[in-house]
């Protein structure tokens, strides 16, 4: 009888393992690629969230299509599929920032990435780089059309 426990806590380890694999193993949200696509991969935050649909409009007003992802799945994407790639992250959610800073070490010498960071205080000490278009402001929606404009002025320059 004293196996049964033992078993039982096998079976559970093998089920959250294969859950965690799973997740890892999840198709990007969409096979849509090219240099007519721009990937915008957030931080689910309202004002990542504001900011993500506005910088959608402004590109597919510009005849892009797009495809909406969330920043935890960055690695499920390639810069070089995309016309452009917009990081909309938030300094507080250190995942996130590391996430972004893996996809650009690894993607960053195309030159057709655009990182926002939304946060609260000074962003001197983020691994992120000026060179890499990070542009820094509250989450505060008031705020919001600056950092729009900065993003979209960034990208008009590379959707030529």
């Amino acid at each position: 009888m004293r196996t049964f426990p033992a078993v039982l806590l096998a079976l559970a380890l093998a089920a959250v393992a294969g859950c965690s694999a799973a997740r890892n193993a999840e198709p990007p949200i969409s096979t849509l690629k090219g240099k007519d696509v721009v990937l915008i991969l957030w931080h689910d935050s309202h004002f990542n969230y504001t900011l993500m649909e506005k910088v959608t409009d402004h590109v597919t007003r510009k005849g892009y299509k797009t495809i909406n992802d969330e920043d935890y799945r960055a690695d499920l994407y390639r810069a070089s599929d995309y016309a452009a790639v917009v990081f909309l992250v938030k300094h507080e959610a250190k995942g996130s920032m590391k996430i972004a800073d893996a996809f650009i070490k690894k993607h960053g010498g195309r030159g057709n990435i655009v990182a926002s960071i939304s946060h609260e205080w000074d962003v001197d000490g983020s691994t992120i780089k000026k060179s890499y278009d990070a542009f820094t402001a509250a989450s505060k929606d008031f705020e919001q059309e600056e950092i729009l404009k900065s993003i979209t002025n960034r990208l008009d320059g590379m959707l030529k």
